[in-house]
């Protein structure tokens, strides 16, 4: 649920007015039903673009005013004036990409706002590149050479993911520390610190379809300018398109218990030959924790806790903006995040067969989207489509139910 003003009203938000929570613009989508709307046209072949008859749903066929409303304006295009318009245009992409769900049942869970998916998938459908994953995850290498991964070239893939509205995510614990030098140069390097500035510069100036970019950075606790990276955001506003978090291990939190020691690792050496570099584990965890008291940031993510728990025996630690979704990388492949979110209070308002066709409908969409969907690189579509399919299914308007029931 987004308590939020009437300007920025989306299908799946309610507003406080009151005291009282009232849905904005689309009156009925999470209001209480009798039954399901259902389609009874049969769609066995998909030749065109051409909708089908589509069952209404009175809230999602309400004619917006695109100015009062940021994310009707942010995912319609021209031509479409209510949220089924939106709606239409996904499932047409769907189906002339080959989806094996049948239009009935993407109408069926759609039309009636039982769940939708995430949104670059409505933003990008009936364009030229259909980017339907909610976000991307890249590891940094420590060079600028035109290899995979090096600095430059995940900047390169990770601006075209932005630009088409992906949320992006970057591993900054490869960049060898500020205080190491470069190899034929007097001086040392910048650090990831100062990659992560340039590359937050960088995606400020890049349209992500019409909104602010988000992303994700990590860093390990054994790098020698985690205290550094800590210390970035002091000042609102500044690295505002980064969300921050510290990797860290057990060692690191058993020093921490015992107020011992921890040894942080240069890639090679700092510029008086040291290899590493000795810090007291609660002083960095108590700046850690003020800094978290002061602004939220950064985030932690326990790394031998998600390797004892991983499904796959390895693990390189990648997440996206919002750390809910857990990725990984290998040399020539990577991970997406694909999303959908079902809408808890008309769910809620079904009985337990109908309850389990939105979750396995849903389920199957999103199997859809990783099969038919257009991918930045090929890494992207091998990681996905070849190796672990990951998918997310969350809820919108839990708070709507627990207010209302």
């Amino acid at each position: 649920m987004r308590l939020i003003n009437k300007n920025t009203v989306c299908p799946f938000s309610y507003l406080n007015i009151g005291g009282a929570l009232k849905p904005m613009m689309q009156p009925k989508l999470f209001a209480d039903f009798d039954e399901p709307k259902q389609t009874t046209t049969k769609i066995t072949k998909v030749t065109t673009k051409t909708s089908s008859t589509r069952p209404k749903t009175s809230g999602g066929s309400e004619e917006i005013v695109p100015e009062l409303n940021y994310n009707f304006k942010r995912l319609s295009q021209k031509g479409e004036k209510c949220w089924d318009d939106v709606v239409a245009r996904f499932i047409n992409e769907m189906q002339s990409r080959g989806a094996k769900t049948p239009r009935e049942d993407l109408e069926w869970l759609c039309y009636n706002y039982f769940a939708l998916p995430n949104s670059p998938a409505l933003l990008t459908s009936g364009t030229r590149n259909f980017y339907a994953s909610a976000c991307s995850s890249y590891p940094v290498k420590d060079t600028m050479d035109e290899t995979p991964f090096s600095i430059l070239d995940t900047l390169r893939i990770s601006s075209m993911a932005t630009k088409a509205g992906i949320g992006t995510g970057f591993n900054f614990s490869g960049i060898r520390s500020k205080e190491e030098p470069v190899r034929g140069r007097k001086g040392v390097t910048g650090g990831p610190v100062s990659f992560l500035r340039a590359y937050n510069g960088f995606f400020r100036e890049i349209t992500q379809a019409t909104r602010k970019s988000a992303s994700m950075g990590l860093l390990h606790v054994n790098h020698p300018d985690v205290e550094d990276y800590i210390n970035c955001k002091v000042e609102d506003g500044q690295i505002e398109g980064f969300n921050l978090t510290v990797i860290i291990d057990d060692k690191f939190m058993k020093a921490v218990e015992d107020n011992g020691n921890y040894e942080q690792k240069y890639k090679k050496h700092n510029a008086e030959g040291q290899s590493t570099k000795t810090i007291k584990a609660r002083d960095l965890f108590n700046l850690m924790c003020q800094r978290i008291w002061d602004n939220g940031e950064p985030g932690v993510m326990f790394e031998d806790t998600i390797k004892r728990d991983y499904f796959e025996d390895d693990i390189n630690i990648l997440a996206n903006p919002c750390s809910e979704a857990l990725l990984s990388h290998g040399d020539d492949w990577l991970e997406l995040c694909v999303l959908a979110s079902i809408n808890l209070p008309r769910y809620m308002a079904l009985g337990t067969e109908e309850r389990k066709r939105i979750v396995a409908t849903t389920v199957r969409m999103l199997n859809d989207i990783i099969d038919v969907q257009d991918y930045v690189i090929e890494y992207q579509r091998k990681g996905m489509k070849d190796r672990n399919r990951k998918i997310g299914i969350g809820v919108a308007g839990l708070a709507t139910v627990l207010a209302t029931k």
